[in-house]
């Protein structure tokens, strides 16, 4: 077990610095972020879509318990 966070630590270290060097990884998070803005404009400008998804997720989480 003692072993197992250095390897963490070297495994996402090496995958950073991997990201660092590509720039599709940049174009990418550009992506997700755009489509994160207009969700948020949909979600905002739009209460009747706002209150379907809310409805969803409270019949889903009713469902659960």
């Amino acid at each position: 077990m003692s072993n197992f966070l250095p390897q963490l630590v070297a495994l996402l270290d090496a995958r950073i610095s991997g990201l660092r060097k590509e720039e599709d990884g940049q174009t990418m998070v550009e992506y997700v972020m755009l489509i994160v803005l207009v969700a948020l404009a949909v979600f905002i400008l739009s209460p009747n879509i706002k209150d379907a998804i809310l409805k969803v997720f409270q019949n889903t989480s009713s469902a659960l318990t």
